[in-house]
């Protein structure tokens, strides 16, 4: 959700709330005015069905407007070895997950470079590596301007993991990522 209106100014958060078919709370967190947008990352619907979300307005004041926006995560494939590619989300609000190949005890390296992070300065890039299982095996994040990466645990089992590009605050971005074998 981005760019709320409120009847009047407050401090506190918005909270965003999605429940599933059967009402159990999926997944809940907290916007603020102050911030560009935010996001509410659910990996997959668990059940077919009617999802609710619910806003719930800081008790001093009511949303007069503002967008909120479902989608699903771009998708893509990184190949271990491959030359650097772009990842890129052009939509506030969107995530990014790439697929790859592993193979039991491999040892890899997240590398990105020439971070670029819009609209809101000091914003950060959440990246996960997800087990086959869809739990998270290694994580760092990512500034604007950054070259860096950090190293994936040894991977437990054979199969396909997933690749995790998460902005903070709902922001754009875009660097160039690549995957390797790493000693």
């Amino acid at each position: 959700m981005a760019s709320l209106g409120y009847a009047a100014a407050s401090a506190s958060g918005t909270t965003l709330t999605v429940y599933g078919p059967t009402g159990a709370n999926l997944a809940s967190l907290t916007c603020y005015t102050s911030w560009a947008g935010c996001d509410s990352f659910i990996a997959s619907a668990p059940t077919t069905g009617t999802y609710s979300l619910v806003l719930t307005p800081p008790t001093s004041t009511s949303i007069t407007g503002g967008a909120v926006t479902l989608s699903t995560p771009l998708a893509g494939t990184i190949n271990v070895g491959d030359p650097a590619q772009m990842v890129t989300i052009s939509r506030t609000g969107q995530t990014a997950r790439y697929a790859f190949s592993g193979t039991a005890g491999q040892l890899l390296r997240v590398n990105w470079s020439g971070a670029s992070i819009d609209p809101t300065p000091g914003i950060n890039v959440s990246v996960a590596v997800l087990k086959p299982d869809g739990t998270t095996l290694s994580s760092g994040s990512f500034s604007n301007g950054s070259t860096s990466g950090f190293d994936v645990a040894a991977l437990p089992s054979t199969g396909t993991y997933t690749l995790v590009f998460d902005p903070s605050q709902a922001v754009t971005m875009s660097a160039s990522v690549s995957l390797v074998t790493r000693p």
